[in-house]
C-alpha cells in the first residue's frame, strides 16, 4: 500500500521503489525533442526514477513531457475502488483464466484446422496474445506522466470497461457523453477527429477514482502548469454488463483502424469461453448474475455476430501468412 500522507517519499518516488526492483525492465516512450529517426527510445526505470525525481519542482513541467499511461504493476489497495472488491467486476479475468488453464498437449502448434476442429483448445499465437493480455489485466497498470501531457480521445482497446484513480497531482478527464444508440456511436467513428457530442469533464485528485463502462470514448490530460501525476487504471467486464461489451466489440470491429492481429488472437478464444459460460450458466440456474435469461441469450446472438465479423473482417486479408490465418480462425 501507498502513503500518500509520507512525509519522506511521495506517492511517485514509491512506486519507483517496486519498479526499479527489477533491473531489466525498461519504459518505451518517444522523445519528441529528438529528430523523428531517433525518438523511438527506451530507458531503464532506475532512469526513469532519476527523471521524475529530478523533475517535479518545476512550476512549468517540461518542454516535451513524458507520458507512460500503461505500467503493468499491481495497484495498491487504497488505489482500487471499493466497488471492484465485489465478483461482479472479475468477468474478464475469469475468462482470460479459463482459457489460459490448458494442458501444454491441447496447445496447437500444426497446420492442421484451426482450435477446436483440430482437437486442440487454443493456438500457440492465441495463448501467447491471451498471456500478454494477461499481464495487463490481471492486476492493472501504473499510470505516469509530467505535467501537460495528453491522451487523444479513444475508447478502450476490445471494448473494455475501464477504470481510473489518482494517487498523486491532478488527472484531467473528459468523455463524450453516452449516445443513445449504436448508429450515434457510428457516427463518431466515421471521423474521430472530429466530435460532435457533448463532453463531460472531472479531475480526479488523490484519493479520487472514475469508471467508464464499455465503449466510452475519453482523452486523459494534465494541465501544462500542473505537476506530475500518478494514478493507476483496469480493464474490466461486469457480469451483468456482458451484453454491452459484445455490442461494442462488435463496434469496434467495423473500425478502419482496428488492430487486426491483437483482436484476430486474443477475441477468438474469448468469445469461445463465453459460449462455455452461458452453458454453464443455464445449467446452474445463475442467470440473474448475467441480467436474466433474455440478456444470457443476447449475449449468445451477440457472440455469433462478432465471429463472423471477425471472419469477414480476414476474409479481406488474403496477403497475410497462412500460419497467421490458422492462428486466428474460429471454429
Amino acid at each position: 500500500m501507498l502513503d500518500p500522507d509520507s512525509q519522506e517519499q511521495r506517492p511517485i518516488e514509491q512506486i519507483f521503489d517496486i519498479l526499479t526492483s527489477f533491473p531489466s525492465d525498461a519504459l518505451e516512450y518517444v522523445d519528441e525533442s529528438l529528430p523523428a529517426p531517433r525518438r523511438n527510445q527506451r530507458a531503464t526505470m532506475a532512469q526513469m526514477a532519476q527523471r521524475f525525481a529530478r523533475t517535479h519542482t518545476e512550476p512549468m513541467g517540461v518542454r516535451f513531457p513524458l507520458n507512460f499511461p500503461d505500467i503493468p504493476t499491481r495497484a495498491p489497495d487504497n488505489g482500487v475502488p471499493s466497488f471492484l472488491s465485489s465478483t461482479s467486476c472479475t468477468l474478464l479475468q475469469d475468462l482470460l483464466r479459463a482459457q489460459l488453464d490448458v494442458d501444454e498437449a491441447r496447445i496447437c502448434t500444426c497446420a492442421a484446422p484451426p482450435p477446436p476442429r483440430c482437437g486442440h483448445a487454443i493456438s500457440k499465437r492465441q495463448f501467447a496474445a491471451l498471456t500478454t493480455a494477461w499481464i495487463y489485466w490481471q492486476g492493472g497498470t501504473t499510470m505516469l506522466s509530467e505535467a501537460g501531457t495528453v491522451t487523444a480521445p479513444h475508447w478502450d482497446q476490445y471494448g473494455l470497461s475501464t477504470w481510473i484513480s489518482c494517487l498523486e497531482g491532478e488527472i484531467g478527464l473528459a468523455w463524450l457523453v453516452r449516445p443513445k444508440n449504436p448508429e450515434e456511436h457510428m457516427r463518431w467513428l466515421s471521423d474521430p477527429g472530429r466530435p460532435t457530442a457533448r463532453w463531460a469533464f472531472k479531475v480526479l485528485r488523490p484519493g479520487d477514482a472514475l469508471y467508464m463502462p464499455s465503449g466510452t470514448v475519453h482523452f486523459v490530460f494534465r494541465r501544462p502548469s500542473g505537476g506530475q501525476t500518478l494514478g493507476y487504471s483496469e480493464h474490466l467486464v461486469r457480469r451483468r454488463h456482458l451484453v454491452g461489451w459484445l455490442r461494442v466489440v462488435g463496434l469496434t470491429l467495423g473500425r478502419e483502424d482496428v488492430d487486426l492481429e491483437g483482436y484476430g488472437l486474443v477475441l477468438p478464444p474469448l468469445m469461445r469461453q463465453v459460449r462455455v459460460l452461458v452453458k454453464a450458466v443455464k445449467a446452474q440456474g445463475l442467470e440473474e448474475m448475467y441480467g436474466g435469461k433474455e440478456r444470457l441469450g443476447e449475449a449468445l446472438k451477440l457472440v455469433g455476430q462478432v465471429e463472423k465479423a471477425i471472419k469477414s473482417v480476414f476474409a479481406s486479408w488474403r496477403s497475410l501468412p497462412s500460419h497467421f490465418l490458422h492462428a486466428i480462425s474460429l471454429a
